[in-house]
């Protein structure tokens, strides 16, 4: 309940997935993509009183949250995801699109070369980059009018608190809070950690296989 002391889930009730186990054709390996793994989602939403406040205790009065449930059913049905990544990018962009259950409008930005589309730009990120997190940030701020809630996941999240870092107190402006997911805070120890042991066999060779092709079509 502490989430919804924040004053801007005061006007909120909040709808919860808790353990949700189901069988997933998950993975880049070739063991992988013989049988489905099992996993388990949790699933966070907060929804407006305005939208989900009985008055004649209808069905059609609330947000019947069943369509969490339908919309990880749907996208697992469609097929093997070779990433973790990609099936929650797609998960968190069909939550969003249901404006309803969640009351907020979101987005969901990727470094360049990692949304499925080439990067045509002259250049690539280095480890210490964040300008370009401040400048989508800037653009979305102007968009929503209003300050945002930012979550980043893995190097994307190292990202973000490096923009947070350097723009100081002038990140209130932009940002109300900022939290990173599973993000390497020591980019040299991981790497180091990801080039040894089983990680250079599973990350590292998958990390490779998808960046070397991306590589030779630039």
């Amino acid at each position: 309940m502490t989430q919804l002391l924040d004053p801007a889930l005061q006007g909120c009730r909040r709808l919860f997935l808790r353990n949700h186990e189901v069988p997933v054709r998950i993975g880049v390996h070739d063991f992988e993509h013989q049988a489905a793994q099992r996993m388990r989602f949790n699933v966070d939403l907060y929804v407006p009183l305005a939208t989900s406040t009985p008055t004649q205790d209808r069905l059609d009065e609330v947000v019947d949250y069943d369509f969490v449930r339908l919309t990880i059913k749907h996208r697992i049905e469609q097929g093997h995801i070779n990433l973790q990544e990609t099936l929650v990018d797609e998960l968190a962009r069909a939550m969003l699109a249901h404006i309803e259950a969640l009351g907020w409008s979101g987005a969901v930005p990727h470094f360049r070369g990692c949304s499925g589309e080439l990067n045509l730009a002259p250049r690539a990120y280095h480890s210490g980059d964040f300008e370009e997190v401040g400048w989508m940030l800037q653009r979305l701020r102007q968009r929503a009018g209003t300050p945002l809630w930012v979550v980043g996941i893995s190097l994307g999240g190292n990202a973000l608190l490096r923009w947070a870092a350097e723009a100081g107190e002038s990140a209130a402006a932009t940002a109300r809070a900022v939290a990173a997911v599973c993000s390497p805070l020591d980019l040299a120890a991981a790497g180091h950690a990801i080039d040894h042991g089983l990680n250079r066999w599973l990350y590292a060779r998958m990390f490779l296989a998808t960046m070397k092709p991306r590589a030779l079509q630039r």
